[in-house]
């Protein structure tokens, strides 16, 4: 199933929303580039495609990610599975005694595609849950599907009192789930307590986007 990125006006009366919608199924489809900025927002979900370490990182150094499930834009362009996101470390701080915490900040800007085209974006983490490929202490193991609607199933081991639910990731998810010691505000400045901030390859992020 591919995500759908559909099109959500920022200011909006209750009063005109019927007036909106209708307005918009008769105005052509926006240009895939900057033709669309600000017009497009919504979420889906990528994969960090390297281990990150804030210790090894600063300012502006690249991050990268990979497209989960196809994305069909309302203009018409489908961003297919695997496509590179490219984004950028905003802020690092390590845990000393000037600072408390270790913090790391990540915005997304563009999505790659074949043939050298970009889509520029604005991107920042809304969530976060583990690499399902590597094991988990939670008691149970998570099934994503092609699609935003995940599932969650356990092993196929005797039920106990100590298997957890692993959490999941979905549209209204927020905040970093079933990793310990990982927090991540409203800004998508992810938080900890430990000396610095690492991330496995694989790891799911669900991204707020603004096209």
């Amino acid at each position: 199933m591919k995500t759908r990125f559909s099109s959500l006006a920022f200011v909006l009366l209750a009063s005109s929303m019927c007036l909106a919608q209708q307005a918009t199924s008769s105005t052509p489809a926006a240009t895939q580039h900057l033709a669309t900025a600000g017009q497009q927002h919504g979420v889906f979900t990528v994969e960090l495609a390297k281990d990150i370490n804030s210790k090894k990182l600063k300012v502006g150094d690249p991050i990268e990610a990979k497209v989960f499930s196809a994305i069909d834009v309302s203009n018409g362009t489908t961003i297919p599975p695997g496509s590179q996101i490219i984004g950028h470390v905003t802020e690092v701080t390590l845990r000393s005694k000037g600072s408390e915490q270790s913090t790391l900040g990540i915005a997304f800007d563009k999505i790659q595609l074949a043939k050298g085209e970009e889509i520029p974006i604005k991107g920042f983490i809304q969530a976060m849950a583990p690499n399902p490929n590597k094991p988990l202490n939670t008691g149970g193991y998570i099934e994503y599907g092609n699609s935003l609607n995940m599932q969650t199933q356990r092993p196929p081991a005797p039920p106990s009192s100590s298997q957890q639910q692993v959490p999941l990731l979905n549209n209204e998810s927020t905040g970093v789930l079933g990793i310990k010691g990982l927090q991540l505000d409203k800004n998508g400045v992810l938080t900890s307590n430990a000396k610095e901030i690492k991330i496995d390859s694989g790891t799911r992020m669900l991204l707020n986007v603004t096209m």
